[in-house]
């Protein structure tokens, strides 16, 4: 079996395939992070980089809206005096119009940044599961021929 996979190789490595009784989230999570952040491969770093860039916005899409609510509903319940209100009859409908309208553009644009999230980090995931993938059948090849036949 390869050095690596019995966790002999250089530095500090988890082995996957014989987790202990201790193993927890956390050990998981650093014998995937190889995969995940692969040496060697800026292409797939920038992706992850670019993907994290884009989760954020889409939060901040997505909690920016509520507090732009917020702001346009106190300047609307605020007191105005008759003809001022009188005045401003025409422009409160049209700023609720708008503001009905930049709520769903908010919602479309989170929803597109998710996806670009998506479409950015599916290279990432699918180097990572072949990568999981070769060394499984690696692992299954150098096993000896009794172990296959039981």
């Amino acid at each position: 079996m390869s050095a690596h996979l019995h966790g002999r190789s250089a530095g500090p490595h988890v082995d996957l395939l014989r987790p202990d009784k201790r193993s927890d989230e956390w050990t998981v999570l650093k014998g995937l992070l190889p995969f995940v952040w692969p040496a060697g491969r800026p292409d797939l770093r920038l992706n992850i980089a670019l993907a994290f860039v884009v989760l954020v916005l889409a939060k901040l899409v997505t909690i920016l809206v509520p507090i732009i609510f917020k702001y346009v509903t106190d300047w609307m319940t605020a007191e105005r005096s008759a003809a001022a209100a009188a005045d401003s009859a025409s422009g409160l409908a049209y700023l609720i119009s708008l503001a009905i309208i930049a709520y769903g553009a908010a919602r479309v644009l989170a929803m597109v940044f998710n996806q670009i999230r998506d479409v950015l980090f599916t290279k990432v995931g699918q180097n990572a599961v072949r990568q999981l993938n070769n060394r499984t059948f690696q692992h299954l090849h150098k096993l000896s021929l009794r172990f296959h036949l039981e």
